[in-house]
């Protein structure tokens, strides 16, 4: 089966029962998935993919929430504290998803996590979910914490 058929298959059965789905993992290291201008983009990425995501779940009624994050070197930098590099790269994901899908009605905002889970003390959830909100007031800004025990 195709892509394009299995993402059909997906949502299809999916918009039965549920109607907000996460685009997580857009990025990795040193890459995107998506069509950057400014980050190296994954070998073997489709970059009609993110667009016919959009369209098929436009069409079901879904809404697409776009899980942001920065460009890290390595896997293990994923997990690091973002401070000023780590929040510059992120707002410039944010801005590239907006410019490249705001036009579809499906999509719905933008979603963050972070681990261990301290908001209090992370200055990155205020900049990037501020940034957010100045591109586009109505989009929805939503973060998951995982608390470790």
């Amino acid at each position: 089966q195709s892509r394009r058929g299995e993402i059909a298959g997906y949502l299809d059965s999916f918009s039965r029962y549920g109607n907000v789905v996460v685009l997580h993992n857009l990025t990795g290291p040193k890459e995107t998935y998506y069509p950057s201008m400014k980050f190296p983009i994954a070998e073997g990425a489709n970059q009609g993919f993110f667009d016919h995501f959009m369209k098929e779940a436009m069409r079901r009624g879904c809404a697409i929430l776009f899980s942001y994050h920065w460009v890290p070197e390595t896997y293990l930098d994923m997990w690091r504290f973002p401070v000023k590099k780590q929040i510059s790269q992120a707002k410039t994901v944010i801005r590239e998803l907006y410019q490249l899908y705001s036009n579809y009605d499906s999509m719905a905002g933008f979603y963050s996590y972070w681990e261990p889970g301290d908001t209090a003390e992370l200055p990155y959830y205020e900049q990037t979910l501020n940034y957010v909100k100045k591109l586009d007031e109505g989009l929805n800004r939503i973060s998951t914490i995982f608390i470790l025990n």
